[in-house]
């Protein structure tokens, strides 16, 4: 728990459901909810910040903490949406009678909020940008003022359902910046090895939300963009550093390159205070293929160390449909010029998509092989689609999943049965569904990632690498054939392996 503010202002609950499995990695600080706390520190109100995560389960020994609060705020965000469903259901047992809770968070875009099978105490969802809205609604509950005012809400309130029209999000306000003097940033500190390939501690600084290119297929299609002018980046680096006591910083924005004069100027700003850090952002083909030679070695210089890339499929006619604006030809040159730079890339490939075909999908394979023939130093990420309900390319499939989930436990029970590999892309063929979760679960993770884990003794090493070899083949010539009994084996020898999906 972490309380921000002086102990006698008027004091709101933000509570964060845990959103990574222990098993995978411990968990972050819950970046995207910086101008979240900023804002609201900002209009003058104390928080009580409580994370499942690092706090534990709610309890009822969390009554005491919420229940002198004007308001509890429960934030989920999009990742891994079934495990934050039991952290949800546990705050609102734990939350008094009559205290009003509001929930927000890319989680609440996957379903009607009209639909949510919700406590009566949740008296609204926000589906606004949460730094401009929040503030708002807590003004309303602390004058007892109607929440029909506040924009970007979707109110549940005396069986009635009543959506108001977000605000526009504006530039991010740098007073918001602030907060992180007040966060014990050290207790997130944590190794990210497949972004700064060691074993040192990193941290994420939220700089931006939304995304400026709107993809079709993306869940932050229709998230309103806005992002921390240059100078507030570098001072909120310059603080994550020296309170987490790391030199390694992920930048969390989705759409970092897109301003060419802005992610210069940060660069600069970097050397010019003399940060020894080594840093990471997200981008796409077409921003990053506009910086010159001479830039990209000032990023390298700053402490640029690897960029991930949206470079998402090898076909010319799929990325036309995602509404990407590179080409797959874009790709190789942007990545052999940032490897002479001294930058590394990241690249997410996706399978499964609506109208793909499987001379589609042999062209995004050959891409990913080139890529690593390019530079031995990239990284490949493997996705199977998943069906996002706001996005146009999700509106436009949802009429073939005639049971997508429409409340939280049919959530719950659809993206653990995601898992357990009932139908998920009722376009494709059964058996061809079938060979895009092999592909992206065991065969390309196994043929292009370098840390799968052989375990026990020589002859596990040695049936590791074949079976290695193996994927390679099999996703160079589409080869079916034994897959089932080889993933058997390869569980048995120990060969743990990254997926992409979490329930």
């Amino acid at each position: 728990m972490q309380q921000l503010g002086a102990a006698d202002t008027p004091r709101v609950v933000v509570f964060v459901p845990r959103w990574l499995p222990p098993k995978i990695q411990q968990q972050r600080f819950s970046h995207h909810l910086t101008p979240i706390l900023g804002a609201l520190r900002t209009a003058g109100y104390g928080v009580t910040f409580l994370e499942e995560g690092h706090d534990g389960k709610p309890d009822e020994s969390w009554r005491a903490i919420v229940g002198d609060a004007l308001l509890v705020v429960v934030w989920a965000g999009e990742m891994y949406p079934a495990l934050q469903i039991e952290g949800l259901r546990a705050m609102l047992d734990v939350v008094p009678e009559g205290m009003p809770v509001v929930v927000g968070g890319g989680f609440f875009g996957l379903l009607d909020a009209r639909e949510l099978d919700l406590d009566r105490r949740i008296r609204a969802v926000v589906h606004g940008p949460g730094e401009l809205v929040l503030p708002r609604v807590v003004d309303a509950v602390a004058t007892a003022a109607p929440l029909d005012g506040v924009g970007g809400i979707t109110l549940l309130e005396r069986n009635r359902v009543a959506r108001t029209a977000a605000p526009r999000r504006r530039r991010f306000d740098p007073a918001w910046n602030d907060v992180l003097a007040e966060l014990d940033l050290a207790r997130y500190a944590g190794p990210e090895p497949t972004t700064f390939d060691n074993d040192e501690p990193a941290l994420q600084v939220h700089t931006g939300s939304g995304c400026a290119k709107r993809c079709h297929f993306c869940f932050d299609e229709n998230t309103p963009y806005g992002v921390f002018p240059a100078t507030s980046v570098v001072d909120a680096v310059e603080t994550t550093i020296r309170r987490g006591r790391v030199r390694q910083i992920a930048i969390g924005e989705l759409d970092f390159f897109v301003d060419h004069r802005r992610v210069v100027s940060v660069a600069e700003q970097f050397l010019d205070r003399g940060l020894e850090l080594r840093w990471f952002a997200l981008g796409s083909v077409c921003d990053l293929m506009r910086l010159s030679d001479e830039e990209m070695e000032l990023l390298a210089r700053s402490g640029c160390h690897r960029i991930e890339i949206g470079t998402e499929s090898g076909s010319d006619p799929l990325l036309v449909t995602m509404r990407k604006r590179h080409r797959a030809a874009d790709v190789l040159p942007l990545v052999r010029r940032l490897r002479n730079a001294g930058i590394r890339t990241t690249h997410n490939l996706l399978f499964g998509v609506p109208e793909e075909t499987r001379e589609d999908r042999h062209a995004t394979l050959k891409l990913g092989a080139a890529i690593v023939r390019a530079d031995r130093e990239a990284h490949l990420h493997f996705r199977a689609y998943q069906i996002i309900p706001s996005t146009t390319t999700g509106s436009r499939v949802l009429t073939q999943v005639p049971n997508f989930p429409r409340t939280l436990q049919e959530l719950h029970d659809y993206r653990f049965g995601l898992a357990a590999g009932i139908r998920a892309l009722p376009w494709l063929d059964a058996t061809e569904e079938r060979w895009i979760r092999d592909l992206t679960e065991y065969v390309l993770p196994l043929a292009f990632h370098t840390s799968g884990v052989p375990a026990r003794g020589y002859l596990s090493r040695f049936a590791a690498s074949g079976l290695r070899r193996l994927a390679r083949v099999r996703a160079r010539f589409d080869i079916r054939l034994g897959i089932h009994a080889e993933r058997r084996l390869a569980s048995r020898i120990g060969n743990r392996l990254a997926t992409t999906f979490v329930p």
